[in-house]
């Protein structure tokens, strides 16, 4: 089995320019939709077509497909008919000379020249043989394809790594966590009923509100939070990540990762995702508002911008000042009032046009 190298060369070529048309459209079909949940389904739904351009690529390199033409058979050649020779006896005919009269005379031979004879032909001068210049061998060329792909495939490589240890620490970080008091367990469970049944929480000295996992959600809130007694706090920051867990944020966050290795030469996929992140804050916003007052969440998202940063592929309260900015804006604005899903129609029609 012999591998096509020109192929695999070529194949993050074709993979790049196929999945960076993919997203171009996405980022252009976000920024027409003014629905957040438009946009939470949107770039995810753009970012997966774009990850299936990675395997879909490899088929005509890999498996080339061979057609066999149909080959008409030739007509076998006659074989040839020998002719009888026409023979006739030495001058039976008329008109037939005599083989004596047809042969030419024999030519004399020439002479050997004799021992003492000398050619009156001088010899021509042989030239004088010059001298042969050191042969310079050729200077071998850079391979800048091989340079850039080796580039390419590191760079995808740390991406990779950072988004696998922002999952490791996360998962640190839930088995130092501690179980959370009987009453926020209670609170916890009646609002994960309609929402996501299988979500856990525990209670995290080193992390704010934050929800990951895609097969078993988690949920980790500060102690902090539970020891303050501030029951309407409690039940927005629940509300807040058990509506990220319904919506499968996580997985979003995943697909963004994997897309960020893939794709990061090009500047609109993260457009992409910080559309995406501020269209699921602000859902998860909406979400807060209606279990407490939109003015009280909103004051409760300022104090908590003094959290530590979530970790890479989490979603939770803590945000940049400027997307903050943002979803305290619209939260004040909408007062918690924003579609939180997107018809069924429009969501089938845009996958089907990615």
């Amino acid at each position: 089995m012999t591998i096509p190298w020109e192929a695999v060369a070529l194949w993050p070529i074709r993979v790049a320019l196929a999945g960076g048309i993919v997203l171009l459209a996405g980022r252009l079909a976000i920024a027409l939709t003014r629905s957040p949940a438009g946009r939470a389904r949107l770039g995810p739904a753009a970012v997966a077509a774009a990850l299936l351009v990675i395997p879909l690529t490899l088929l005509p390199g890999w498996l080339p497909v061979t057609i066999a033409n149909p080959v008409v058979a030739a007509p076998a050649p006659e074989p040839p008919v020998a002719s009888e020779p026409d023979i006739q006896p030495r001058g039976a005919g008329p008109g037939i000379p005599e083989r004596s009269e047809v042969l030419p005379p024999l030519a004399e031979k020439p002479r050997a020249p004799t021992a003492g004879a000398t050619d009156p032909t001088p010899e021509a001068p042989h030239p004088p043989a010059l001298a042969s210049a050191p042969a310079v061998a050729p200077g071998k060329p850079i391979p800048w394809d091989r340079a850039l792909l080796t580039a390419y495939g590191l760079i995808a490589g740390l991406f990779l790594v950072r988004l696998a240890i922002g999952h490791a620490i996360l998962a640190r970080r839930w088995r130092a966590a501690r179980p959370a008091p009987e009453w926020a367990e209670a609170v916890f469970r009646e609002m994960a009923k309609g929402t996501c049944p299988r979500a856990r929480l525990r209670l995290s000295v080193r992390t704010g509100p934050v929800c990951f996992g895609v097969l078993r959600p988690c949920v980790l809130v500060p102690a902090s939070l539970l020891t303050s007694g501030d029951g309407p706090a409690v039940r927005a920051v629940f509300a807040h990540e058990l509506g990220h867990l319904a919506r499968r944020d996580p997985l979003a966050g995943w697909l963004l990762g994997l897309a960020r290795a893939a794709y990061f030469v090009w500047p609109w996929l993260a457009g992409i995702r910080r559309e995406v992140r501020l269209a699921q804050e602000h859902l998860a916003d909406a979400d807060a508002a209606r279990a407490t007052g939109a003015a009280d969440y909103a004051e409760l998202l300022i104090r908590m911008t003094r959290s530590r940063a979530v970790p890479l592929g989490a979603a939770g309260v803590r945000d940049s000042s400027s997307e903050l900015y943002r979803r305290v804006t619209m939260l004040l604005r909408t007062g918690g009032r924003v579609e939180g899903r997107s018809s069924r129609r429009w969501a089938l029609a845009a996958g089907a046009g990615l």
